[in-house]
């Protein structure tokens, strides 16, 4: 499947772990969570993590490619990953 997107995405080589508080929309009780950089873009970046994640709102502990928190829209189980 060929997915068009607005902004090139530059896959992160290296490994990093970082912490994260995500309120879900569906409680908006804040989670803290661990994920790492998979990649990134001028308008967001992907991230990976051992823990479920549900959409909501994110904010980083420490700033990541310039961004200091954003939004979560969507997140899918590919093996033991989300």
């Amino acid at each position: 499947m060929d997915v068009i997107r607005q902004s090139h995405r530059y896959h992160v080589d290296k490994r990093r772990e970082f912490s994260l508080c995500i309120i879900p929309f569906k409680s908006l009780l804040c989670a803290v969570a661990v994920a790492h950089v998979v990649d990134l873009s001028r308008y967001g970046l992907g991230i990976e993590s051992d823990q479920q994640l549900e959409p909501g709102f994110v904010w980083f502990k420490d700033r990541i490619g310039g961004f200091k928190g954003g939004l979560l829209v969507w997140a899918k189980k590919v093996g033991t990953k989300y």
